[in-house]
């Protein structure tokens, strides 16, 4: 109800709000696969370890939170998560922390993603 009289106060129609809404929704992309179209478009032919870079994403990130649609994940959730590999696993969430901030650029430029995790710096976030 109170979603309906603040689009009536913005002078928009709430139907055709919540359709919009509701179709970006079903067609959001997900962590799981823009992260794999990153690897395909990049990284497939491209790198020596190519296959054990997406195998970290796989193993790490996929499980997670690959199901979530990809401008909805927040910052907070990227870094409590990259943070919990870099304690058992040290070099495989550095990996994951680069990795996921190169495809997070890309996606920004390819596809209009909303938001990034350039800001983050390796040996100042992920201290040992």
């Amino acid at each position: 109800m109170i979603f309906y009289r603040g689009e009536l106060e913005q002078h928009r129609n709430p139907k055709i709000v919540k359709r919009v809404r509701k179709e970006s929704a079903l067609s959001a992309v997900t962590v799981e696969a823009l992260i794999r179209e990153w690897w395909v478009a990049i990284m497939q032919d491209s790198k020596v370890k190519a296959d054990e870079i997406l195998r970290s994403f796989e193993l790490y990130i996929f499980p997670k939170i690959g199901e979530l649609p990809h401008d909805e994940v927040t910052l907070h959730v990227w870094l409590s998560l990259i943070e919990g590999v870099t304690k058992r696993v040290p070099a495989i969430g550095a990996r994951i922390l680069i990795y996921s901030k190169t495809a997070h650029k890309w996606a920004v430029r390819r596809a209009g993603r909303k938001h990034t995790l350039i800001n983050i710096q390796p040996k100042k976030t992920l201290a040992r």
